[in-house]
């Protein structure tokens, strides 16, 4: 049975499961949320190790081939690009469809707390290079930079470095043998994952009206993003014949990313479909992957902007100034650097910051955005994963690293 056949079993057998659990019962919100916690654990148990080794040497492998400079610049380009887009077209459709004030449901805890700028800033740059492997925030940009760094000094001597880059190749092979072995069986985790998922929307707080509809409005601006304006792109300006199929080929990962909110684990799951479904090859493949997951978060910007746009409306009324859309857009995009690349609370995290610096009361801009995590953290991280999938296989395109897949022949 195909791998995204199982999956999607998996899926709709945990949700169903989850829909009909009896809510609010402490003994089950323990144990989904245990299920739950170790299925993505276990998921992304080995993805930074992988993504460090693979980039070490395939920006070995690159630089010594002279193409390390083109795919970086073209990686950087489509970071630049989608994000532009996504925070204009999240900005856009917000104003246009312009939801409802959203009214206050106030939580019975604080659940995450804001990293302080500087904290946060130095975790980037620790005291030794060891610590990037132990970021306090799991973000995946340090261990990134130490392989680039890493990566391109294996050059200055080949002959004393061969041992080295043989070890990093055979480390790469390995682990790249072990994701498969935790993708081969993803059907499982998904299944706790997805009731948990399910689970938690029923035994979590009365939505009242207004605030079912903004999320609704999230997940019509997620569908028209990837599914109208993305394939209108890649038909129109890539000369891509059927959009849709490539779309259909990054399901698994695109379903592990909403139902989890983690976009460390989709990228582990990502990393094997872009291979399997979108015939990127090997390096350009893991280099890519690796890189995006670091830092590329069109999804997260997109939701940081709606959301703030609403709390900054559901604060001061129903008119919105110019420039206080401007201030939005660039300060979301700003914080997609910042804030945005912490792994699943990136967007809420982006909003609150936003929130502050606009003198908005953070504990009414958290009140507000609390019935909406759920859904915001997997909106954020679907949209992100897409967009790293067919941003992957766009660059492997135009550097003819790509080979012709067929729908039939998906993993």
């Amino acid at each position: 049975m195909k791998n995204w056949i199982k999956v999607l079993l998996g899926a709709f057998l945990g949700a169903g499961i989850g829909a009909v659990l009896p809510a609010k019962v402490e003994f089950l919100h323990g144990l989904t949320r245990f299920f739950f916690d170790l299925s993505v654990n276990f998921g992304k148990y080995i993805f930074i190790p992988l993504v460090f080794f693979s980039l070490v040497i395939e920006v070995y492998e690159m630089y010594r081939q002279k193409t390390l400079k083109k795919i970086f610049l073209r990686g950087l380009a489509f970071t630049g690009g989608v994000s532009l887009l996504a925070v204009l077209f999240g900005t856009a459709l917000t104003l246009l469809l312009s939801p409802q004030r959203l009214s206050h449901i106030i939580p019975e805890a604080e659940v995450y707390r804001v990293p302080g700028l500087s904290d946060f800033l130095l975790s980037f740059v620790p005291s030794d290079m060891i610590r990037v492997f132990f970021n306090p925030y799991g973000i995946l940009f340090p261990v990134v930079v130490l392989a680039f760094l890493i990566g391109v000094n294996l050059s200055f001597d080949r002959l004393a470095t061969k041992s080295i880059s043989n070890l990093f190749d055979s480390f790469s092979k390995l682990f790249q043998h072990i994701n498969t072995f935790v993708v081969d069986i993803l059907w499982i985790m998904i299944f706790f994952i997805s009731l948990r998922f399910s689970y938690s929307l029923k035994a979590g707080p009365a939505l009242n009206a207004d605030i079912v509809y903004f999320i609704l409005f999230l997940v019509l601006e997620a569908v028209l993003f990837l599914f109208v304006f993305c394939p209108a792109l890649l038909f129109l300006f890539f000369k891509e014949k059927n959009p849709y199929k490539l779309l259909f080929g990054l399901m698994t990962p695109a379903l592990t990313a909403f139902l989890s909110g983690d976009v460390l684990l989709s990228h582990a799951v990502l990393i094997k479909h872009n291979e399997k479904n979108s015939g990127v090859d090997m390096t350009t493949n893991s280099f890519l992957t690796g890189f995006f997951a670091a830092i590329f978060r069109p999804g997260t910007i997109m939701m940081t902007v709606s959301a703030f746009l609403m709390i900054l409306k559901s604060q001061s009324g129903l008119t919105i100034s110019f420039s206080s859309v401007m201030i939005a857009v660039l300060l979301s995009l700003v914080l997609s650097l910042y804030t945005g690349t912490i792994p699943v609370v990136g967007s809420f995290f982006s909003v609150i910051v936003m929130c502050g610096l606009y003198g908005v009361v953070k504990s009414d801009a958290y009140n507000l955005l609390v019935p909406l995590l759920p859904i915001l953290f997997g909106l954020a991280a679907f949209i992100d994963t897409v967009c790293s999938g067919l941003s992957v296989y766009l660059i492997a395109r135009q550097t003819g690293s790509v080979r012709i897949v067929g729908a039939k022949d998906f993993y």
